[in-house]
């Protein structure tokens, strides 16, 4: 029995944080917070490197990706940090389907429920760049963009977005993205890493960065073209053909699946 007259939130503030209530989870095994540092600047790497436990990424290929912290010998070196130390997770926005094929339709439906002329606008901001002339169709003029490396330039810019631009940059001079896949992209997975294709073809990939230590873990988030979580009827995407592959494991923590 309660007495809901002597009832009352919490409401607790102190000198570091403030809460309504209590957390209703278990206590972390180490007893305490995992400090995390997100960013991947040299700056932000030695910081992290002196006092984060996990440094998060946002890179759209290996050699690019700080990785793991065995792999940043730099600002690892001079804090002193050893290899395992830390853990250097990166995210990936992939779309997966069966088949590839049926992940590439799925992408062409989400792109037409992208308004144009928003998505151009934010890839304009990202970009700093007049794009609203270009044909949709066709990828961005590398001499419209300012190549990553200008001091001037990225000094203009919010540090976090410094590094998130040459992934924006490389999509359109590297890859030849389209401006209308481009704005499609940047409201999707704002620059992160974001492969297509079949469940076993985004697992392989997630084998080969671990392998080629560009992270040792994966922050997944997907969409899959079995249905959205909001507004189509389906079933989670992940609940069929992904866990039993994932599930057959050869050794370590990513869950690598097994190739028959």
């Amino acid at each position: 029995m309660a007495r809901p007259d002597r009832i009352h939130p919490i409401d607790y503030e102190g000198r570091y944080y403030k809460a309504q209530g209590q957390l209703f989870m278990r206590r972390a095994s180490q007893g305490r917070p995992v400090i995390v540092q997100a960013g991947q600047s040299p700056v932000g790497r030695d910081f992290a490197a002196r006092n984060a436990e996990v440094v998060f990424t946002a890179q759209t290929d290996t050699e690019a990706a700080p990785g793991v912290p065995s792999r940043s010998q730099g600002p690892r070196g001079s804090s002193g940090a050893q290899p395992g130390q830390h853990q250097g997770p990166a995210r990936l926005e992939s779309i997966v389907a069966d088949t590839a094929e049926q992940a590439r339709a799925f992408e062409n439906q989400l792109n037409e429920w992208m308004p144009l002329n928003i998505g151009i606008e934010r890839m304009q901001e990202i970009l700093q760049a007049e794009l609203e002339n270009l044909d949709p169709d066709q990828p961005i003029p590398a001499e419209r963009l300012v190549s990553p490396g200008y001091a001037s330039f990225e000094n203009t810019m919010p540090p976090a977005s410094v590094s998130r631009y040459r992934n924006f940059y490389d999509t359109a001079v590297k890859d030849k993205m389209t401006l209308r896949e481009m704005a499609a992209r940047g409201d999707r997975d704002n620059g992160h890493h974001a492969p297509i294709g079949s469940f076993n073809q985004v697992a392989y990939l997630m084998q080969e960065w671990y392998e080629a230590e560009a992270c040792d873990t994966r922050r997944h988030a997907h969409r899959g073209a079995r249905g959205l979580r909001r507004g189509l009827p389906a079933a989670d995407p992940r609940a069929a053909a992904p866990r039993p592959r994932a599930h057959r494991v050869r050794g370590h923590h990513l869950a690598r699946p097994f190739r028959a």
